[in-house]
């Protein structure tokens, strides 16, 4: 069956903003098809350009579910890090009272050792003098 040729026609409409914006027509070319010629849409196969659409809003509903699950793995990446954050505070504290224990335990023994050396003076204080116990 052959194709028929499509006229073109130019059709044209007043610009009528509703703002008085100028009153020049804008022109637009378009396609007045025979009724035999309806298996063609702007001049690609209807099939074809049905797949097309088909395929233009499966791309359009993907982009959705993608903008969808990158906002929910950016908001878990953010709780992730929220949450690294308090497991780094924790540590930093854990960290900071080991070192104030190590201090106190250091201080308890130098305490300790100043203890010691302090009742070995006063013991060798009380005890008398090697000569006093030749003189004897």
């Amino acid at each position: 069956m052959p194709k028929r040729a499509a006229r073109r026609r130019q059709r044209s409409k007043a610009n009528t903003s509703p703002k008085g914006a100028s009153k020049r027509k804008k022109a637009w070319n378009t396609t007045e098809e025979d009724e035999a010629d309806e298996e063609e849409v702007f001049g690609v196969p209807r099939a074809m350009a049905e797949e097309q659409c088909d395929a233009l809003g499966m791309l359009t509903q993907t982009l959705a579910q993608l903008a969808e699950w990158m906002g929910a793995s950016e908001a878990r990446e953010r709780e992730r890090v929220e949450i690294e954050r308090e497991r780094l505070e924790l540590e930093r504290e854990r960290l900071e009272l080991e070192r104030r224990r190590a201090a106190m335990e250091e201080r308890r023994m130098t305490d300790m050792d100043h203890i010691s050396m302090a009742m070995r003076r006063v013991k060798h204080l009380r005890s008398p003098p090697c000569f006093w116990v030749l003189l004897r």
